[in-house]
């Protein structure tokens, strides 16, 4: 289970379970067959508004107690920057799911999305401050 203090001060907690599994492949967010599942999983990465719906799944209830009662209110309301939070923890979350189940291949995909992620965005951030000491004052 992960916890997330949103930027409003809201305590979000994700807990992945077969519930929520079973409801992110009712909505197509995630296959239930090992050809696809890779390909799923690096929409993760790719995909923002994909991330936010397979997020959306796992925190529902809580965000239907935070007044999204539903998925485009959801994706219209939340701020970018806790869309990103919460994603980020639900792809944690999804990584302990399959690691809980002993579904080492999931597992081990979601771990290498996750630090892809991670090394993205640290190259982001290191062009991005290339950039600034190249703009003029």
């Amino acid at each position: 289970m992960k916890t997330v203090t949103d930027s409003q001060g809201r305590e979000w907690e994700l807990r992945m379970t077969l519930l929520h599994w079973e409801r992110l492949v009712a909505n197509g967010l995630i296959s239930n067959q090992l050809e696809t599942q890779s390909t799923d999983f690096q929409k993760l990465v790719s995909d923002p508004v994909h991330l936010a719906r397979v997020t959306y799944c796992i925190v529902k209830e809580k965000a239907n107690e935070y007044g999204y009662k539903s998925e485009a209110e959801f994706l219209t309301h939340l701020p970018l920057e806790d869309v990103g939070l919460l994603g980020e923890a639900a792809i944690e979350e999804l990584h302990d799911f399959f690691a809980s189940l002993r579904m080492n291949l999931q597992a081990f995909i979601l771990r290498t999305i996750r630090d892809e992620l991670a090394t993205r965005l640290k190259q982001l951030e290191e062009q991005l401050q290339g950039l600034r000491g190249n703009v003029p004052v």
